[in-house]
């Protein structure tokens, strides 16, 4: 038979192209806002076809189409399946829909497009009757040359659907086995660095949701990043969610621990009350906000400055002793907020010649307090400003006999516990193993560092950030810390010697992280 051929552009409410007309051709555009069933053979639309209606059907188009209305693959009289040819390109409105329907395997609509898919609007998807599919059914219900943009609405029977984009192909999967999510990298144990980086991935393609500690999850993609993390303990744990919406049930978590940032000690003068505190670290007095001018301690007579880390948060605060009674600036309010905000108690009182001593007895980030005497060191090893006699607390001997002797804490080793040592006119011994007695070298640590200075006083400090207390000595303003721990003075830049606080009469030093 001929093929008929029609040269005006048509608009239809209802056409059927039947297979007993193979061919038909139409040298214009056609407008379709009613129901169009080519339901065989080939139809040839030249200028294109602008549907707003309803096209359906098996047979072959040829020309662009145009869809803010309905496609739906098959023939509808019978509700059967079938293929839907377009050769041509399609464009696919935010009016459009596609709707596909699968019956079974082998049983479904597909639309086949030769040319490229401009994709908007819905797509939706039908289930025949009496068609249950079984975990990980597949099937292919578009084919394109190429695609740009996607579904704005999915219409699906359930959420166990996934909806599969390739480069030439457009699959509905049938998914109902969770996502398995695996962590590949990132920080475990103990970190310096307040930066962590997590890589992950899934047994299956999708998203991820992320969230760190208490946090709530949030969508996120491999890798994901945290700043400014706080010091302590983290977890991160992340989840899968598959194209069919499953999430995996037992979400993957790392767990890890940030170190608090090691700062090296920076040194300070107490002038009877008041503190001078070298906080920006360049040895000179700078005036405030660069460095920090604070009052606490005036008018006690004696008052001897003791600080130290006094709730654990990471930073140096300051107090003072007298005669066995300790004023401590908790809050770091630099004046006296009274209890429970600051802290007064008494230990030592009723010890002759007795001297503050303070460091983390216990190793738990907390700085305790305790005083030593003539050789005899008592320490509050439970923080609870009495003594309750051993082993709650702790009682030693180091230092007995030795001439002009005074305490001396650092930890000497880096084990994030305090150890104690004796200061005697430039000599230091320094119980390393803790022991409370001399065990010598190289157990323990004896150094001259200091002989001949008069007047010197002595000082401990983690001058170089490593972990591990230095020491050094004070002279009437004159700082000299042997930075490198070799016993000897080596000259700088191995050594440091600065000048902060000559000029000030009686004075006591102050080194902390300020």
């Amino acid at each position: 038979m001929r093929k008929k051929e029609t040269n005006f552009r048509l608009y239809v409410a209802i056409i059927i192209a039947l297979t007993m007309l193979p061919a038909i051709s139409f040298a214009s555009g056609m407008v379709n806002t009613g129901t169009f069933i080519a339901a065989g053979g080939s139809i040839d639309i030249a200028s294109g076809l602008d549907n707003t209606g309803t096209l359906s059907g098996t047979a072959g188009m040829t020309g662009n189409v145009t869809n803010s209305g309905n496609i739906s693959p098959g023939n509808p009289p019978d509700a059967a399946t079938g293929t839907l040819t377009l050769d041509g390109d399609l464009t696919l409105t935010g009016m459009g829909r596609i709707y596909i329907d699968i019956n079974g395997i082998g049983q479904y609509d597909q639309l086949a497009v030769t040319g490229s898919a401009s994709l908007d609007g819905t797509l939706e998807l039908g289930l025949g009757a009496g068609f249950n599919p079984s975990d990980g059914d597949n099937f292919t219900i578009m084919t394109y040359s190429g695609k740009t943009g996607a579904f704005s609405n999915v219409i699906l029977p359930s959420n166990q659907w996934a909806v599969v984009f390739g480069p030439s192909s457009i699959s509905l999967t049938y998914d109902i086995t969770a996502p398995e999510t695996s962590i590949l990298t990132g920080p475990s144990g103990t970190i310096s660095t307040t930066t962590a980086e997590f890589g992950f991935t899934s047994n299956e393609a999708g998203t991820f949701r992320c969230k760190i500690d208490s946090g709530a999850y949030e969508s996120c993609t491999s890798p994901v990043i945290y700043n400014n993390l706080s010091a302590g303990s983290h977890t991160f744990s992340v989840y899968a969610v598959d194209r069919a919406g499953n999430p995996d049930p037992s979400p993957s978590s790392r767990t890890w621990t940030v170190a608090m940032a090691v700062q090296p000690f920076k040194i300070g003068i107490f002038d009877h009350g008041t503190w001078y505190l070298d906080s920006n670290q360049s040895w000179a007095w700078d005036g405030t906000p660069s460095d920090t001018l604070g009052v606490f301690g005036i008018g006690l007579t004696g008052a001897i400055p003791v600080v130290g880390d006094w709730n654990g948060d990471g930073s140096t605060k300051i107090g003072v002793f007298i005669d066995g009674t300790w004023y401590l600036d908790a809050n770091r309010s630099w004046v006296w907020d009274g209890e429970p905000e600051d802290r007064m108690g008494a230990f030592g009182v009723g010890i002759t010649g007795a001297l503050p001593v303070v460091g983390d007895w216990n190793g738990n980030g907390i700085t305790k307090i305790g005083v030593y005497a003539d050789g005899l060191w008592y320490l509050d090893l439970n923080n609870n400003w009495q003594w309750d006699g051993e082993p709650t607390d702790t009682m030693g001997v180091f230092g007995v006999g030795l001439t002009n002797a005074l305490p001396v804490v650092g930890d000497w080793d880096g084990d994030g516990i305090s150890e104690i040592g004796i200061y005697s006119d430039g000599v230091w011994y320094l119980d390393v193993n803790r022991s409370w007695q001399w065990d010598g070298e190289p157990t323990d640590t004896m150094g001259i560092f200091g002989i001949g200075l008069t007047n010197s006083v002595p000082v401990t400090g983690d001058w170089n950030a490593d972990g591990i207390s230095e020491i050094g000595i004070y002279q009437e303003g004159i700082w000299y810390l042997d930075v490198n721990r070799s016993w000897a003075w080596d000259g700088e830049p191995a050594d440091t010697m600065g000048v902060f606080g000559v000029g000030l009469t009686d004075v006591m030093p102050v080194p902390g992280r300020w």
